[in-house]
């Protein structure tokens, strides 16, 4: 655009000049004989007539013309304002540069002071926000009084009470779970490390084909039998289990032949583990050609840029981290008239409810079932994450993990989820009443350490 408005502003100053040049002639044509200094004096005085002139081409021109002539005086300008053109437009993006890409860097820090804000609150949960109260069961927070410390809150009958923050249960983290390979059982953790692309170790092995395309439990339910193993904190080996298969340590390979691996509609770069590997997955899932790959270290894969710019993962289908709540499953459970267990739902991380889980008893505290729906920014043990979209679930769910096979619990369970759980019916992104929603993608805001008992703190909601 500068360099437009120059080129314009060069076009206008020559038109002005070729017309001071002709009234300047005109106002010689009765003189016999016209000097050179006299016609330079005519030309000056019709371009001081203008003010615009005056200044862009009178002036400069007066002084120019008394060590050249008009001539020279004129070339000489047309130089500068080409070279201005050029020059002009480097100096003014520079300039400009910080306040373009201004709204880029200042929306996150107003975001992210915002939520400092709202974690300097002493309530666990914002208005508007589903809880479960000891006195009163399922409730949503009306107000909170920080003074006495009272939220009110309705029940679900309608009733508007009050009750002390220590009435309002504090959801805390009951389970951590990573998979490092993809679509295989996953390890149960105490405490994780919590890095941009999800929690560590997490969907950092996948099982292929020759061709990079990955294979999964959707169309192979045994590879929920295949155990892996895994030191997460010094992951140097991984050794492979599985039944009627012999142990195989296979050593973590970091650099070597890389395959093409696809996942869905992304293509990443992995690091093939070897033959041995190779060999074993063939054998377990009796198909010929299979390769185990490990995601190749500091390889960009990036979230949906709809939801999650700037973020990234490993194998996962999509989204670093899966959130659910216990009270969810023993939700489905009661609609599907079967015994549920979390596992077929293969989150990150569960947060404990006031009911028995499938594979533990627990402490009876937490949250109402599928309040992730409407979190938005939460903090967990002080570490900040975003709820991107919600979970949209595929038949993997009607797999029973410890069988390795689909049942008669997991067909009840996708119906419950069709009935209840879907598109349509929940206006969640996809509207399709076919697509079954449980959980929710989530993606972290810093990195640290996330362990089992950590508190629930919602900052903002959806």
């Amino acid at each position: 655009m500068v360099r437009v408005a120059l080129a314009v502003l060069m076009t206008a100053l020559c038109t002005a000049l070729g017309q001071a040049e002709r009234v300047a002639a005109a106002a010689s044509a009765g003189d016999a004989i016209v000097t050179r200094e006299e016609h330079t004096r005519l030309l000056l005085s019709a371009l001081n007539e203008n003010p615009i002139t005056a200044i862009l081409l009178g002036r400069p021109l007066g002084l120019l013309t008394q060590v050249l002539s008009v001539e020279q005086a004129v070339g000489v300008l047309c130089f500068i304002t080409l070279v201005a053109s050029v020059v002009v437009p480097k100096i003014m993006l520079r300039l400009l540069t910080p306040s373009i890409s201004e709204p880029k860097t200042l929306v996150p820090t107003i975001r992210a002071a915002a939520l400092d804000t709202e974690a300097k609150r002493p309530n666990a949960y914002p208005v508007n926000c589903p809880v479960v109260t000891a006195r009163h069961g399922t409730a949503t927070v009306v107000a909170y009084d920080a003074a006495k410390e009272v939220y009110a809150v309705q029940t679900n009958d309608e009733q508007r009470v009050e009750v002390g923050s220590a009435d309002v249960l504090v959801a805390t983290v009951q389970d951590l779970f990573v998979y490092p390979i993809k679509s295989c059982k996953g390890l149960r953790l105490t405490s994780s490390a919590v890095l941009p692309q999800g929690l560590a170790c997490d969907r950092q092995w996948i099982i292929t084909d020759a061709e990079g395309n990955f294979i999964t439990q959707r169309k192979y339910p045994r590879m929920a039998l295949i155990a892996p193993q895994v030191d997460v904190t010094r992951p140097d080996e991984l050794t492979l289990s599985g039944p009627g298969m012999p142990d195989l340590v296979v050593p973590v390979t970091r650099t070597g032949p890389e395959l093409r691996v696809r996942v869905f509609k992304d293509f990443m770069q992995g690091i093939d583990q070897g033959a041995a590997a190779a060999e074993w997955v063939s054998s377990y899932l009796q198909l010929p050609n299979l390769r185990l790959v490990r995601f190749k270290d500091g390889f960009h894969r990036p979230c949906e840029e709809e939801f999650a710019p700037g973020h990234g993962t490993g194998f996962a289908d999509g989204y670093p981290i899966l959130i659910a709540c216990q009270a969810s499953i023993d939700a489905m459970a009661a609609a599907a008239q079967q015994p549920v267990r979390m596992n077929r739902f293969r989150p990150k991380w569960v947060r404990h409810d006031h009911c028995k889980l499938m594979r533990t008893t627990i402490v009876m505290t937490g949250t109402p079932p599928f309040a992730d729906d409407v979190w938005g920014h939460f903090e967990v043990g002080g570490l900040r994450f975003q709820n991107v979209k919600p979970c949209s679930r595929c038949n993997m769910p009607s797999v029973n993990q410890e069988k390795g096979e689909r049942d008669d619990a997991g067909a009840a369970l996708q119906t419950a989820l069709l009935a209840s759980r879907n598109g349509q019916q929940l206006s969640f992104l996809d509207k399709r009443a076919k697509n079954v929603f449980f959980g929710s993608n989530v993606v972290t805001l810093q990195k640290g350490t996330i362990r089992v008992g950590d508190s629930l703190k919602v900052l903002t909601l959806l």
